[in-house]
């Protein structure tokens, strides 16, 4: 089995906190003490107010590609299968995080990188080895008010 940052045959689960939009309260924010944790807002959990993750990102778009992304990329071509899964309440920012802005280079998301990416790797794998053949199978799915 692959190795997806050191995680070896398993899934990864990751969150991104993202700063609270002008006039609201932070409610959510990265543990400075354990960079794997987020912390809620004693006042507003019901219960739990801290919960551990993978990964926890509070930056920009390239930090999350470099650490999910391209391994990921790494991992395909190796030949295993990958799977980016993006879940949350409408605007909690998974269109942002996964495409980005796609006319600015460093405001673009992971699955443009991902691409970009992919493509120049098969460009150069093929240029080292006329034989070798590549075929991408992409699927890309949008579950929107449960439909």
């Amino acid at each position: 089995m692959g190795d997806l940052a050191g995680t070896t045959g398993r899934v990864q689960v990751s969150v991104r906190v993202c700063p609270p939009r002008q006039g609201e309260k932070e409610i959510v924010h990265a543990d400075a003490d354990d960079p794997r944790a987020v912390l809620i807002d004693a006042e507003l959990a019901r219960g739990a107010t801290m919960f551990k993750f993978d990964r926890v990102f509070s930056g920009g778009q390239e930090e999350i590609y470099e650490a999910i992304g391209r391994p990921m990329l790494k991992e395909a071509f190796e030949g295993f299968n990958v799977c980016l899964f993006a879940y949350g309440q409408t605007g909690s920012g998974k269109t942002h995080s996964l495409f980005g802005d796609l006319d600015d280079k460093e405001g673009q998301g992971v699955a443009p990188r991902f691409a970009q990416d992919m493509i120049e790797e098969a460009q150069l794998r093929v240029e080292s080895d006329s034989a070798a053949t590549i075929k991408f199978f992409v699927t890309m799915v949008e579950v929107y008010m449960e439909k």
